[in-house]
């Protein structure tokens, strides 16, 4: 129930945050990457959707980037962790299926 609401909330206010990208001020690009943050640790599915973009779209990885590190605390890591640009050292390799 919990999960449901959190990806309700989410996509509330990355809509929210699309429509409002028009406006003067930057707001909507906040409201968006939070609701889409919101969604990508409560969502598995969205956070491949997101990881796939920022693969194949520059603009949408530098915006995200730039979003993870000023987004507060586990919303900010949700973001980093769906880059495409991961480091990563000190992590166990995969096993290959041979082994």
């Amino acid at each position: 129930m919990k999960r449901v609401f959190m990806l309700g909330v989410g996509g509330f206010l990355t809509v929210m945050g699309v429509i409002l990208t028009i406006s003067p001020v930057p707001l909507g690009f906040v409201l968006a990457f939070f609701g889409l943050g919101l969604m990508i640790m409560h969502s598995p599915r969205m956070a491949a959707w997101v990881r796939f973009n920022r693969t194949y779209n520059d603009t949408v990885d530098k915006h995200a980037t730039y979003a993870a590190k000023h987004m507060p605390g586990k919303v900010g890591q949700a973001l980093d962790r769906t880059s495409p640009h991961r480091d990563y050292e000190g992590q166990k390799p995969v096993a290959s299926p041979a082994e």
